[in-house]
């Protein structure tokens, strides 16, 4: 089994990421490097800075995924400034902002970028859901308590809470171009 540096303290990166990396022979190995993120509204210049720093740390082939989430009435806010956002905001205060926009459609950005010492590769993934008019669900982050991207509703947060969240998701897909990629890039 191939071995590769997945740089994030964030779990449910990891278990996305490991769900489908094993299923191509490759065992992430976590380590939360300590890497300074650039601020910068393009979502694929902060991942691939974010992949060059933490190559330089970890001074070995690594991958780093990195989210945007867009809430198109409110002009692709929160967009890269999400994770921060997140720390700052209820629920609630997403809602009250989109109280009175009709546009409730929201745009997912998932960034991976490969790094080592002679190349960078990005993988990009976009799923569309719907910012909801109720916050529902426990776990994730506060925007995934208000954002589907289920025909039935239910948050991904729902999802999160019972297990479900990982079956046939299309946030996967990004993973699954990245894994495919990489054991056809290094089959020896």
């Amino acid at each position: 089994m191939k071995h590769l540096l997945f740089s994030t303290g964030n779990t449910q990166k990891v278990a996305m990421g490991t769900t489908v990396c094993k299923e191509y022979g490759v065992k992430l190995v976590q380590k939360d490097l300590a890497v300074d993120e650039v601020q910068s509204e393009d979502s694929e210049y902060v991942a691939k800075k974010k992949a060059e720093a933490a190559f330089a740390l970890a001074k070995e082939p690594v991958i780093i995924s990195d989210d945007s989430w867009a809430l198109l009435g409110l002009n692709g806010f929160p967009g890269t400034y999400a994770k921060s956002v997140n720390t700052w905001f209820k629920p609630e205060d997403y809602l009250r902002l989109l109280q009175s926009i009709d546009n409730r459609s929201s745009l997912f950005t998932q960034i991976l970028v490969y790094q080592d010492e002679n190349q960078q590769k990005l993988f990009k993934n976009e799923t569309i859901g719907t910012a909801l008019h109720t916050a529902r669900g426990k776990s994730g982050s506060t925007i995934q308590k208000i954002i589907s991207f289920e025909p039935d509703g239910r948050t991904i947060a729902e999802k999160l809470d019972d297990g479900s969240y990982f079956s046939g998701a299309t946030t996967l897909d990004v993973w699954h171009d990245f894994a495919k990629w990489f054991t056809q890039e290094h089959n020896t």
